[in-house]
């Protein structure tokens, strides 16, 4: 039998389904506009599975836990601090406890230095070997992150205009709340009474009245707080 009689036919040829038809694969008859008849081989689903498959779903971000920051070996509840940056630099504050944020929470007291409960980060501060003992100090529950949070207040409907910002209402000064106040009132009086109960009560308030500075001579790598 000669070679040209073993060809595929073109309509066969483009098709592909002469190399179906010895492997056994089913083949389906499709009627063309011309009015010829194309045979197309019968493939299993997966074959299709890149037209109709649903889309891949991709594996969810792993997400971490925040984890809260480790104090340091001597930032305990009662130790006196020292302010590194802010409105109170150089001032001495008692620890009172650590917030699920991180950040300490702190007071002067305000009546011997002026320093209200405060949040501070423990990178700003500078723990001395001065305790104070506060086993008996109940610090107010509600005293958390929201506690210190500040409310916006409302944007102005004021329009501008090229001269300036003439409409534009002034801005809110912010206030103490009546809730702040007894707050602060209670904790200080706390702590007051726990300095008074120690000795060296005179030493302790002189100390915590009076701002860290530096001065001519002093490197601060050397010095033991």
């Amino acid at each position: 039998m000669p070679f040209h009689d073993q060809m595929p036919s073109k309509a066969v040829a483009s098709s592909g389904s002469h190399k179906f038809s010895k492997s056994g694969v089913k083949l389906r008859e499709i009627k063309l506009k011309n009015g010829k008849v194309r045979k197309l081989p019968v493939l299993p689903k997966k074959a299709y599975a890149l037209n109709t498959e649903a889309k891949r779903v991709r594996p969810a971000l792993r997400t971490r836990k925040p984890r809260q920051l480790k104090l340091k070996k001597n930032l305990t509840p009662g130790s006196v601090c020292i302010i590194l940056a802010g409105t109170h630099k150089g001032k001495r504050v008692v620890f009172l406890k650590q917030l699920p944020s991180g950040t300490c929470l702190v007071t002067g007291p305000y009546k011997l230095n002026g320093c209200p409960l405060r949040r501070v980060p423990q990178h700003l501060m500078v723990t001395t070997s001065l305790k104070i003992d506060i086993s008996n100090v109940k610090v107010p529950a509600n005293l958390d992150d929201k506690y210190f949070s500040k409310k916006k207040a409302p944007k102005s409907s004021a329009k501008r205009t090229k001269d300036g910002d003439i409409f534009e209402e002034t801005k809110q000064k912010y206030e103490l709340t009546e809730e702040r106040k007894q707050t602060q009132v209670a904790v200080d009086s706390q702590i007051v009474n726990a300095i008074s109960a120690n000795k060296e009560k005179a030493l302790i308030c002189a100390y915590l009245n009076k701002p860290f500075e530096l001065t001519r001579g002093m490197v601060p790598h050397k010095l033991k707080f």
